[in-house]
């Protein structure tokens, strides 16, 4: 018996792959500091203007940079380090979903405009570790991310915490500033799409087992037009839908419920 070989159908077909909401919610009150001293603790000493000291802190801009948001506010947190590594510096606590995932982010940047010691900055999540940042030292000075992820588990609350390891105030410098500050739920990104096309169906399948909707659309120009079919539905464990072949181009995207 002579095998079937593998034809073309007839029509085209241009897959999509459905995107993730375009933003998450930033989670962090005043994460950018332009409503001032507010939302969140610190166990250092607040002082307007600032009081360049050991355990100081205060809000505001300072002459030598702007801030990392750039918007109308010009904000930030400046501090001078303590003589602990152990005094939090910022301390927020917010609400979370359980069995979520969560990106933290924090811009820091060194503010001692001479030669100083190395800043080094560590975050915390309920007590756990997230993770350093060194902050390059003048003239190398810039605006540093940091990022980390946490796993809510089983919890509702997240108490997050920085702290400043450089405790060495013998010598001047140990001074940095902090801004935007951001807690996102993660964004996680759909299955790309491939189609097989044969004589009798068309098998539209990707790389990630769970449970999804296809959906096509005869015409991208219309947003109501996207239909999908109740056979549609895939359970956990299948990552493929056998298709009957359209009689003209259809676009395809997916979508997890």
């Amino acid at each position: 018996m002579k095998a079937s070989s593998v034809q073309p159908i007839g029509f085209a077909v241009v897959v999509i792959a459905f995107a993730a909401s375009a933003s998450a919610a930033n989670l962090i009150a005043n994460g950018d500091f332009s409503a001032g001293n507010s939302a969140f603790t610190s166990g250092y000493n607040y002082a307007d203007p600032m009081y360049w000291q050991p355990t100081h802190y205060d809000v505001g801009s300072v002459s030598a940079f702007t801030d990392h948001s750039e918007n109308e506010v010009d904000s930030l947190l400046m501090v001078d380090g303590a003589y602990s590594a152990t005094t939090v510096v910022w301390q927020q606590t917010v609400s979370v979903s359980p069995g979520t995932g969560y990106d933290f982010e924090v811009w820091g940047r060194y503010v001692m405009r001479g030669t100083g010691p190395t800043v080094t900055l560590s975050f915390t999540a309920n007590c756990a570790s997230l993770g350093t940042l060194v902050l390059s030292t003048y003239p190398n000075d810039a605006w540093q991310a940091f990022t980390g992820h946490w796993n809510s588990g089983t919890n509702t609350s997240l108490t997050l915490k920085i702290f400043d390891l450089q405790s060495n105030n013998s010598v001047a410098g140990n001074d940095f500033a902090v801004d935007d500050i951001s807690l996102t739920t993660s964004q996680v990104l759909p299955p790309s799409l491939a189609v097989s096309q044969q004589i009798n169906e068309v098998i539209v399948s990707w790389p990630d087992a769970g449970t999804f909707l296809l959906l096509q659309n005869a015409n991208l120009t219309d947003p109501n037009g996207w239909i999908t079919n109740t056979s549609w539905t895939t359970s956990n464990g299948t990552n493929y839908l056998n298709l009957t072949p359209p009689t003209d181009n259809q676009f395809f995207r997916l979508f997890k419920p």
